[in-house]
């Protein structure tokens, strides 16, 4: 007879969703195990797995909330693709991805009660981001590859298109996309700055700024100006949750003078050149802007959607030389799924940000409470980023907004429970 509830338990779904965690941010390197599916897939399935063999032992029904079922009423948005899909092979095992993630948010939903297991799963994330900010750092330093990760250079070299700039060298990290290593720092940093906030005594408080300052030079070196920005405004935003306390201020402040000071002194010419470009040498803003016209026209031509994965094969047809993947979340939702599409995503999300600032204010552990201000900077960072890239195919995006509904659920059920000591 095994214990599912035992924590030091092979069979605990709460062990497995931090490995999950951990997962996420090693990015192309949890897929090199020359295996059928990646790392985090083969996790998923082994946390549905025993989701449903705790539910077949203990004979109990699954709790559903408002969220998760906004979340499968997104995922039927899809159902449309089957028909418009130009390569079923492909855009299947997309929609069973998407799929798990309902999966997902139920199993937390059902098996994170406490506010330490909640704990538990955003640490092995932030632990991953330790470990991947340090590789990132020798990478960038010796420009070896410190992890390996077939298919691409420990770098990613961006030769000017005029022939009159130096070559520039972007931080990779585990990925092979520089904006995509990048995507995992504007979800860990709200989080590690949060953290920062509410930590008592000074040892503690160090070890978290320094973990701070790690994480943000290396979001720097990836030069991706809209993970950059997307940072950036989350951590003011979480930082007006401690508007009375001037000291919070004061210390982002320095942070981004200090960032900024960095920048200049380290790279003054990549400073120039990624962050401040005129939009009439700036390639990728002006592929981007030219974007915009032919993608509305697409939509208002197909109010229900073109089929996932089809924006690429039918943008040509609107006026737009150049075949690309949509860069805004909620462009490439409106014109792949359609209004149904747009309209439950968007409710997913608001609703995400009403349970988490219902957690916030009501949670009576000051950490927790940190831990939840993290976790709503984290989805605001990720939404902004999100309007110069379409990522809603993110594991990393549905495990905070599962994160949020356990968040929200065991503050409620304190509140019912008489709970008023903050700690």
């Amino acid at each position: 007879m095994f214990n599912m509830a035992s924590n030091k338990s092979i069979l605990n779904p709460i062990n497995w969703l931090c490995l999950l965690a951990f997962l996420i941010p090693m990015g192309e390197v949890q897929k090199q195990f020359g295996l059928m599916f990646s790392g985090i897939k083969i996790v998923m399935i082994v946390i549905i797995f025993l989701a449903v063999a705790y539910k077949i032992i203990k004979d109990k029904i699954f709790k559903q909330s408002l969220l998760t079922k906004y979340i499968l009423f997104f995922i039927l948005s899809f159902i449309p693709s089957f028909i418009f899909a130009y390569n079923f092979s492909e855009f299947l095992p997309v929609f069973i991805s998407v799929l798990g993630y309902w999966a997902l948010s139920i199993v937390i939903l059902n098996f994170v009660k406490h506010e330490d297991e909640l704990r538990k799963i955003v640490y092995s994330f932030l632990f991953s981001i330790l470990l991947v900010s340090v590789f990132g750092m020798i990478q960038y330093k010796t420009g070896s590859t410190i992890i390996d990760v077939s298919g691409r250079d420990s770098l990613y070299k961006w030769d000017s298109p005029t022939g009159t700039e130096e070559t520039r060298y972007r931080l990779l990290g585990t990925e092979k996309n520089p904006s995509a290593f990048a995507s995992h720092f504007v979800v860990a940093l709200p989080i590690i700055f949060s953290l920062l906030i509410v930590a008592n005594g000074n040892m503690k408080r160090t070890s978290i700024l320094s973990f701070f300052f790690l994480s943000l030079v290396v979001l720097i070196l990836t030069f991706s100006r809209g993970a950059i920005l997307s940072a950036v405004i989350s951590l003011f935003i979480i930082s007006l949750y401690n508007i009375k306390k001037k000291r919070f201020l004061i210390t982002a402040a320095v942070l981004f003078f200090i960032s900024t000071v960095l920048l200049y002194k380290y790279w003054p010419s990549g400073i120039n050149y990624y962050m401040f470009p005129t939009a009439k040498g700036d390639l990728s803003l002006q592929e981007r802007i030219w974007a915009i016209k032919p993608t509305i026209l697409m939509f208002l031509n197909n109010p229900f959607g073109v089929g996932m994965g089809n924006y690429v094969n039918k943008i040509v047809e609107y006026g737009n030389p150049d075949i690309m993947p949509p860069h805004n979340i909620f462009a490439g939702i409106a014109c792949e799924l359609g209004l149904q599409g747009l309209i439950t995503y968007i409710m997913v999300i608001a609703l995400s940000f009403k349970f988490a600032i219902y957690g916030i204010k009501n949670a009576k552990n000051k950490e927790f409470k940190g831990l939840l201000i993290g976790l709503f900077g984290s989805l605001i960072g990720f939404q902004i980023l999100g309007m110069s890239h379409s990522n809603y195919i993110n594991v990393a995006l549905w495990l905070i907004i599962a994160l949020i509904n356990a968040g929200y659920e065991i503050v409620k059920r304190q509140a019912s429970e008489g709970v008023s000591v903050e700690k």
